[in-house]
């Protein structure tokens, strides 16, 4: 290679490195490394719906284990993931001729607090007036159910909160 092609090749790389760092990019993860254990224990609910805490608290861990770098233990986590279900709301709309629901709406509220076990401290928490909000519906007549509706909203809410973990840019 000759001494000029060696320059232009160094020349275009420390461009492209410097371009790369200028913008905002960054080699590090997602997640902080600092963290390795986290505990969820189940999920409080306000509400009078059996098991739902169970089955949202289910796919937050599994969503946890298969998108970050965390593992999830049962207690004694380098952190714990409390979460709280405020409002849980089932609503059917639209009728058939036997007064049968055609279709309904749901709507779940959480409420989250990330907790650093070894300081004490809050790492991430969501408040009452920034609740985690999110719709599923249904409709009877094209093959969805309640139990569709209800999968969407477990799965969208793990990812949610999964999201949350995340370490700021």
């Amino acid at each position: 290679m000759t001494k000029r092609a060696r320059l232009i090749l160094e020349t275009a790389f420390a461009l492209a490195i410097g371009t790369l760092a200028g913008c905002g990019y960054a080699t590090r993860g997602l997640y902080s490394p600092d963290i390795e254990t986290v505990s969820v224990p189940i999920f409080q609910s306000t509400g009078f719906r059996r098991d739902v805490e169970i089955q949202l608290t289910e796919k937050v861990v599994k969503a946890i284990e298969a998108q970050t770098p965390f593992k999830v233990v049962q207690s004694g986590g380098d952190t714990e993931l409390r979460g709280k279900i405020i409002n849980y709301f089932k609503a059917p709309f639209g009728e058939d001729g036997a007064d049968n629901p055609r279709g309904g709406l749901m709507m779940m509220n959480l409420s989250l607090t990330w907790v650093d076990n070894r300081s004490g401290g809050v790492i991430k928490e969501t408040t009452q007036s920034f609740t985690i909000d999110n719709n599923g519906s249904y409709v009877i007549d094209l093959g969805q159910s309640q139990a569709t509706a209800q999968e969407k909203i477990y799965d969208e809410m793990a990812d949610y909160v999964v999201s949350m973990m995340q370490a700021p840019w």
